[in-house]
C-alpha cells in the first residue's frame, strides 16, 4: 500500500509540474534529492570520488530533468513515474562523467597525488613535467625539515644523482644513502602526501 500512496503521490506531482505550479520544483527536488544522492554514491569508485560528487551528478540530473519538463520534453502530463525518470538521467550523467574522466588525456588513471610522485623521484622513476610542477611547493616543505645530510641526499637524486654518486659524495655508504631516502619516504607518507 505504501508504494502505491507514494505513486499516486508521484502522479499529483508530475501532474503539477506540468501544468507549471511554480512550487512543484522545488518540490521535486526535497522529496527526491536524497533518493538520486543514494542512488549514485556508492557508484562513484574512490578514485573517480576525486574529481566528481554525488552532489553534481544530483544537481546536473535535476537541471536536464527541469529543462526537458519545460521544453515539454517529458511526458509529465499523464503522471509520469518521476523517480524511474530522474534516476535514469542521473545514472546516465554518472556514466557520461565516468567516461569523461577515463578518457586518455583526463584518465584519472593518470592522477597522483604529490606524495606518490615524490615517492617515485625518491625512488629513481621520473614524473611527467606536470607531475613534476604538482610537487614542487610539497618538496620545499619536505626539505625545509630535513638534516643537512638527508637535505643533501634528496637535492642529489631529484638531481638524477645515482645511489652510489650520492654516496661517495657525502662521504657514507650506499646502504646509508638508501636508508635515508626510506626515511623520506616514510616521513611523506606520514604527513599524508602518499
Amino acid at each position: 500500500m505504501p508504494d502505491e500512496k507514494m505513486e499516486n503521490s508521484s502522479r499529483i506531482l508530475a501532474n503539477r509540474l506540468a501544468t507549471g505550479d511554480p512550487n512543484s520544483p522545488q518540490a521535486v527536488v526535497d522529496r527526491y534529492v536524497g533518493r538520486l544522492l543514494a542512488l549514485v554514491r556508492p557508484r562513484i569508485s574512490d578514485r573517480l570520488r576525486r574529481r566528481i560528487d554525488a552532489e553534481d551528478v544530483a544537481q546536473s540530473a535535476f537541471r536536464s530533468f527541469f529543462r526537458r519538463a519545460e521544453l515539454g520534453e517529458l511526458d509529465l502530463g499523464r503522471g509520469a513515474p518521476l523517480w524511474r525518470l530522474l534516476s535514469a538521467i542521473a545514472l546516465n550523467k554518472l556514466h557520461k562523467q565516468a567516461e569523461r574522466h577515463t578518457a586518455a588525456k583526463r584518465s584519472i588513471r593518470r592522477d597522483s597525488s604529490p606524495g606518490k610522485l615524490l615517492t617515485e623521484v625518491i625512488a629513481g622513476r621520473e614524473p611527467d613535467p606536470a607531475g613534476a610542477a604538482a610537487i614542487a611547493d610539497e618538496l620545499d616543505s619536505l626539505i625545509a625539515g630535513l638534516s643537512p645530510v638527508a637535505r643533501q641526499v634528496v637535492e642529489m637524486r631529484l638531481a638524477d644523482y645515482s645511489h652510489e654518486e650520492i654516496a661517495a659524495e657525502i662521504g657514507r655508504s650506499d646502504r646509508t644513502v638508501r636508508r635515508i631516502l626510506a626515511d623520506v619516504q616514510a616521513q611523506w607518507r606520514d604527513r599524508g602526501n602518499c
